[in-house]
């Protein structure tokens, strides 16, 4: 059989799986290989049906410049099938294990959201098996509020079995330019002025260090490097800390760029290479031969200000500090990092950006931050996080240990509550503390209630607010 063919025979045998359910259903792949942060536990008493047999790239279309792709297949390989064709994905998640159908159902952004928006914003058909087993398409054209819906609704509306993804032409290389600036407003600034600009930079994105350190990174595709060259390496630098001691522009390839924040996961894998939360996290947490503690205030002050592993730690640490192997390793522990890490995302509009960066500071100190602006949704959404009223929006990404000694479950609401005030909203793959009533409070349980029905999603998918609130 071909791809196609395959994809046919798999297809039909998921409808079969979900016209004769017993229960309600969920996806059956391992926990330990997700890129959410919340735990799996919803899915304990529900059918299991997996998908993994739909990880195909089935066809790239160079004329209408679009991948057809099955859900899971990963940014990693469907970068690499791309680039071979001349072309890249216009939004590539960061993680190269985050998956085409995590992207659309979940929700991905990165630089170079400020022109196209989210991933699932750059998928013009989508195929889905309904609540009856029924496959239907899904485009702004057929089952049109279906499709606008789709995007952050965490597979509660159909399963995604399709997807049609658009491409740009791609380069070798990206330049990258550093602005440096002494402060996170300012920061923020800077980007509001470049994403106005007849023609903003194809890649735009921000670091905020401390108070009183950060950066904004300007990217464009090129055909030659013209600056110092950082790959991804056994000894390589850190993309972050490098940004940081950088002050004169510089190249990476068009892959290494794209997942320039996989090794380390951002920063947080500083964490797991400083021995001393190492020793907690596996004595306490995955073994449990210790009584869990959470860490003193001296411990917060100290971890928060953890710099990237030098040279030989970087070596030594290579193979284990993939973003897969440090989700995993999140997910073997679920409860303990929960307690420790803060790992949230918080888009709001570009105008009320800088205050509730205040507010953050005011909460719980955490750094570093990072920014990535979004280009704003024309059509409504319930679920993702850059449906603000049709205005441009940042995204804070905030992954570390807070400074402060207060409870991460009394954190998180703190700051979901000033969410909320500055009219912005949180990305759903991590923990909430929403009540029910205020989750309804920031998407529209009505609209949510009718497609449910509407699409047979009712007595065949477990609902948004099972799987996010804790």
């Amino acid at each position: 059989m071909d791809n196609f063919e395959q994809h046919e025979h798999e297809v039909k045998k998921l409808q079969a799986q979900v016209r004769s359910r017993q229960r309600l259903l969920s996806l059956g792949q391992a926990t330990l290989h997700s890129n959410t942060t919340r735990s799996a536990d919803y899915k304990k008493n529900s059918n299991k049906v997996s998908i993994e047999a739909l990880d195909r790239v089935l066809h790239i279309d160079a004329a209408r410049k679009v991948a057809l792709c099955e859900p899971r297949v990963s940014m990693q390989k469907l970068a690499q099938e791309c680039l071979k064709m001349g072309f890249v994905p216009s939004v590539v998640s960061e993680f190269k294990g985050i998956t085409v159908g995590g992207a659309i159902i979940g929700c991905g952004g990165e630089s170079s959201s400020l022109h196209y928006g989210l991933f699932h914003d750059t998928c013009p058909k989508l195929e889905l098996i309904l609540g009856d087993g029924e496959l239907v398409t899904a485009s702004q054209h057929e089952n049109s509020d279906l499709f606008d819906a789709l995007g952050g609704s965490y597979g509660s509306l159909g399963m995604l079995v399709r997807a049609e993804v658009s491409l740009r032409k791609a380069s070798d290389w990206v330049n990258i330019t550093p602005y440096r600036f002494s402060s996170g407003k300012a920061a923020i600034q800077k980007i509001s002025e470049l994403m106005q600009q007849e023609r903003p930079p194809e890649y735009l994105e921000g670091i905020i260090f401390s108070d009183t350190d950060a950066c904004v990174l300007v990217g464009e595709l090129a055909d030659l490097p013209s600056g110092e060259l950082l790959r991804d390496g056994l000894f390589s630098q850190w993309y972050y800390r490098f940004a940081q001691e950088q002050m004169a522009p510089f190249s990476m390839s068009l892959y290494d760029y794209l997942f320039r924040y996989d090794r380390g996961a951002f920063w947080m894998g500083a964490y797991v290479a400083h021995f001393p939360i190492l020793k907690k996290l596996f004595m306490e947490g995955i073994w449990k031969l210790q009584t869990p503690k959470l860490f003193t205030s001296d411990e917060r002050s100290h971890f928060a200000k953890l710099s990237c592993p030098n040279v030989l730690m970087r070596a030594l640490s290579y193979p284990f500090m993939t973003s897969q192997s440090l989700f995993s390793l999140l997910h073997s522990c679920e409860e303990w990092i929960h307690k420790r890490l803060l790992v949230q995302d918080f888009t709001l509009p570009a105008s009320t950006c800088s205050l509730f960066l205040d507010d953050l500071r005011d909460i719980c100190p955490v750094y570093p931050l990072w920014l990535c602006p979004l280009k704003a949704k024309k059509n409504s959404n319930i679920f993702a996080p850059h449906s603000l009223n049709g205005e441009d929006s940042i995204n804070i990404g905030i992954y570390g240990v807070p400074k402060n000694s207060l409870p991460l479950p009394e954190i998180l609401a703190s700051l979901e509550q000033k969410l909320f005030e500055r009219g912005g909203r949180k990305w759903l793959y991590a923990n909430s503390c929403y009540t029910a009533e205020q989750f309804w409070n920031v998407y529209s349980e009505p609209l949510y209630r009718n497609l449910r029905k509407k699409y047979n999603a009712e007595d065949a998918w477990i609902s948004i607010e099972e799987k996010v609130l804790v």
